[in-house]
């Protein structure tokens, strides 16, 4: 029997942020726009349609949203797109985000990091703490 790598046991989560063009704040005219929610739950009905869009279910990844407010992107500045690593002990170990001339970031970036955290014993060291690709 294949044994599970740490990665597959991990838990996974996306948090739904502010809409980065919100029909009636930021109009791009694509094909699916919605205007700013008014209220958690409709940002939370955002949410659960992003996750169906994308074919991503519990077993998968788990979404949570941002409060109206917008903490979560304020306080780590994720808008448009950032990825993290956060230990179990609330220690930010990684950052990836888009460079400044690319519009979306390599996903693979991110399995490299928790793949060669997984095989150095899953200890911090300067080469991988708080890396910003």
């Amino acid at each position: 029997m294949k044994k599970k790598t740490v990665l597959a046991q991990l838990p996974y989560y996306m948090v739904y942020i502010t809409e980065a063009h919100a029909a009636d704040t930021w109009p791009m005219k694509w094909s699916i726009e919605w205007n700013r929610p008014k209220d958690i739950a409709q940002r939370i009905e955002y949410a659960k349609i992003c996750a169906s869009d994308l074919l991503l279910t519990e077993n998968i990844i788990s979404f949570v949203v941002d409060d109206m407010n917008d903490e979560f992107n304020s306080k780590f500045g994720s808008w448009p797109t950032a990825y993290y690593v956060v230990s179990p002990q609330a220690e930010m170990l990684y950052i990836g985000e888009p460079g400044e001339t690319e519009a979306s970031y390599d996903i693979r970036l991110m399995f490299k990091f928790l793949s060669n955290w997984q095989r150095n014993g899953k200890t911090k060291s300067n080469d991988d703490t708080f890396r910003k690709d």
